[in-house]
């Protein structure tokens, strides 16, 4: 059944976490004063969170938390400038505003039952550095069931081949190609609840069967080796806490997810589901109508009354035949939709088409818009509207490019407009070298490369292109570029060796490096050239701006953000106040 999963996480606004790393100041102590308006450590925080870094050493920490306390200074002077100008009266802000009302109550729902509800301990954070230590390779078989695979686990024990048990017993597609070799993977590759078992083991160890949400899992570790890749714990850091918090924040969202949905049941008519079919049987004779979906219906065929019947409700909200139809063709595979028949299919896609609006819903209903958070992420959100209105439409920029100017640009940067040597190219990517080499003997014709394109190619989204890479160049394709510069074109090359895989391809044409014409690039340059003016506009105003205001940084409060302790426990010199 085909699940049309809006993600909370992804479709909401990124809710704020402290960074937990100050020393007793509290959250509104201001780390800096700009005219009568204090930062406090709160928005600079919030601020922050919105430009993550990672850091060396405290004083490198302490100085690129200065650089961008230099922007928040920009940012606010430009909102206290759009105040003074009454732009936030203005209707322009308003519309936006409005328009935005429903992120803002689905942010404030997402922070109370998922974001606020997210912690993490320095202890987990270290477990997963630790981890990265490593690249493992590992050998997997995936099964369905308990049974089959302590049967297959007790076979292992005797002695028997891992591969070959993987080769015959795997779920996983890939057994038959791989045998179930995963090769060499880093921590945060694959599914948590996976890796934590994984990344216990000792090489050589093989794991009982143990079960994840994607079935059951026999693991034989067969190496470990340095990972390159790991830098500084307190550089990694944050990388760290945001993928962990994003781990936890999942899990959360999908819970939250389950108890909207079992308090929200979806209703389906069962006797508007049931017209529906049976007006197929008026409409079309026998042998057409076995011919026709039953999870669709031409609505050319319904009336105005038909269109707006409720084909199913829900408490806040319902849905008509109409907007089912609309909204299934749009969203979900013809294949994928349920028969008007099949209740519980509908209800479920009803359900997952209208999630939003059942949380705005529910959001309304728990008056979220009158939390504290709500207002203050509301007002944060008009700061950066008059901010940017302010610089994009309040701030005179100089007059627009001359031709000249632009004419002169093109002569001063023409290198930019050379468009590089390009090949029309065709492949089919496999990991299977023998397959590779099959396939490079066997096809004669682009038609016949088409045709095991669509059948063969591991390339992503490239089976239903047929293999068709378009234009290719030596910088997003180097290796296939070279190679092609040896195969005739209308002819097959290959296989090509890559990183593990093989490249079977078939040129197409060749173009020749050349330089855009002026004429063709001439509005890009006009746009170029009217933002460089906008910034270097908004740059002499700010520098106007920071003259005449009185502004006043803390820096002993910046330091009191910054967890020293961190860098003192990987060895980092400091010499931080």
């Amino acid at each position: 059944m085909f699940a049309l999963r809006l993600v909370l996480a992804g479709v909401l606004i990124a809710a704020v976490a402290g960074l937990g790393a100050g020393c007793g100041k509290s959250d509104l102590s201001a780390v800096a004063e700009v005219g009568d308006e204090k930062i406090a450590i709160r928005d600079f925080e919030d601020f922050l969170q919105r430009n993550p870094v990672g850091f060396r050493t405290a004083e490198e920490e302490f100085e690129g938390k200065r650089a961008l306390l230099d922007s928040l200074i920009d940012h606010t002077l430009l909102v206290q400038a759009a105040y003074a100008k009454h732009i936030d009266q203005s209707p322009e802000v308003a519309r936006i505003m409005e328009a935005n009302r429903s992120r803002f109550l689905l942010d404030a729902l997402y922070h109370f039952h998922v974001d606020s509800k997210v912690s993490v301990s320095e202890a987990e954070l270290r477990q997963i550095y630790d981890d990265l230590q490593y690249q493992i390779r590992a050998f997997h078989i995936m099964l369905d069931s308990p049974d089959t695979a302590q049967a297959v686990f007790e076979r292992l024990k005797a002695g028997e081949n891992f591969e070959q048990l993987a080769y015959q017993y795997s779920t996983d597609p890939r057994a038959k190609r791989n045998r179930g070799d995963l090769g060499y993977f880093v921590r945060g590759s694959s599914p948590e609840e996976w890796e934590k078992v994984v990344f216990r083991l000792e090489t050589g160890e093989i794991t009982p069967p143990f079960q994840t949400s994607f079935g059951y899992h026999i693991v034989k570790v067969v190496d470990k080796k340095p990972n390159d890749m790991r830098e500084e714990y307190a550089r990694m850091r944050p990388d760290l806490d945001r993928q962990l918090r994003n781990d936890k924040r999942q899990k959360l969202t999908e819970a939250y997810f389950d108890s909207v949905a079992a308090k929200y049941r979806v209703s389906v008519d069962t006797t508007v589901a049931n017209y529906i079919l049976h007006k197929r049987t008026l409409l079309y004779p026998p042998q057409v109508l076995d011919q026709l979906p039953k999870n669709d219906f031409d609505d050319e065929q319904l009336d105005r009354d038909e269109k707006e019947l409720i084909l199913a409700t829900w408490e806040g909200g319902q849905i008509s035949v109409i907007d089912y139809l609309m909204n299934t063709r749009r969203y979900i595979p013809q294949d994928e939709r349920p028969n008007f028949d099949d209740y519980a299919g509908l209800s479920e896609v009803v359900y997952e088409m209208k999630r939003m609006d059942i949380l705005i819903h529910e959001a309304e209903r728990q008056k979220v818009a009158e939390s504290d958070y709500y207002k203050m992420k509301f007002k944060t959100f008009e700061r950066y509207t008059l901010a940017e209105i302010m610089r994009n439409d309040s701030i005179l920029a100089p007059t627009t490019p001359t031709e000249q100017e632009l004419r002169d640009y093109y002569d001063r940067n023409r290198e930019q407009y050379l468009v590089p040597a390009q090949v029309r190219l065709f492949e089919i990517l496999a990991s299977d070298q023998m397959l590779a080499q099959r396939l490079a003997r066997e096809i004669t014709t682009l038609n016949q490369f088409q045709a095991r394109a669509f059948q063969y190619t591991e390339r992503a989204g490239q089976r239903v292109k047929r293999g068709d890479l378009g234009f290719v160049d030596s910088l997003h394709f180097p290796v296939l570029f070279h190679a092609a510069r040896r195969v005739p074109v209308g002819t097959v090359g290959g296989p090509i060796p890559d990183r593990g895989k093989f490249s079977v391809i078939w040129p197409v044409q060749w173009t020749n490096e050349a330089y855009q014409d002026f004429l063709t690039v001439k509005g890009d340059i006009a746009e170029h050239l009217a933002v460089e003016n906008r910034n270097l506009a908004v740059r002499e105003w700010l520098k106007m701006k920071r003259e005449s205001t009185d502004i006043e940084v803390h820096d002993d409060v910046i330091w009191s953000t910054i967890n020293k302790d961190l860098y003192r426990t990987t060895g980092s010199a400091s010499t931080t106040p």
